[in-house]
């Protein structure tokens, strides 16, 4: 590194930034999510309550329940806010923050992990599934 900020020293363009990387997911826990996981829970479902459900219904839901929701804002750091119309007030409305489900993409390993292992705890206590996934080779 000492060698490459030397190369850069005469440049005046230049920026060095250090910080700290989040480490991204790992491939075996997308495919674990995305395949064995969903494929257990839409096979449960059909078995148990006779509904099909689609792969990205299903990943949805999973992710309303287990990750929280995330607050959206403007890029000049504004808040994103939606006018409601009050449900028993005829003409008053209000003003709500808009929150959406985040997306995958942004969870480093230890949030993916904690994602997974929540989805797999609930299937077992609640449902009675128990999700199997399986080594890698």
């Amino acid at each position: 590194m000492e060698k490459e900020l030397a190369m850069c020293e005469d440049e005046p363009d230049v920026e060095v930034i250090i910080r700290r990387e989040k480490r991204p997911k790992t491939w075996p826990q997308l495919k674990a999510f995305h395949g064995t996981i969903i494929e257990q829970i839409q096979s449960d479902m059909m078995a148990t309550q006779g509904v099909y459900q689609c792969a990205e219904k299903i990943k949805h839901d999973l992710k309303e329940m287990f990750l929280p929701k995330e607050k959206q804002y403007y890029t000049d750091g504004s808040p994103v806010m939606l006018t409601l119309q009050h449900p028993e007030r005829n003409g008053v409305t209000y003003q709500w923050h808009l929150e959406q489900v985040p997306s995958l993409a942004g969870l480093s390993v230890e949030q993916m992990r904690g994602f997974i292992d929540a989805i797999i705890e609930y299937y077992l206590h609640e449902r009675g599934l128990q999700i199997v996934i399986e080594p890698k080779d």
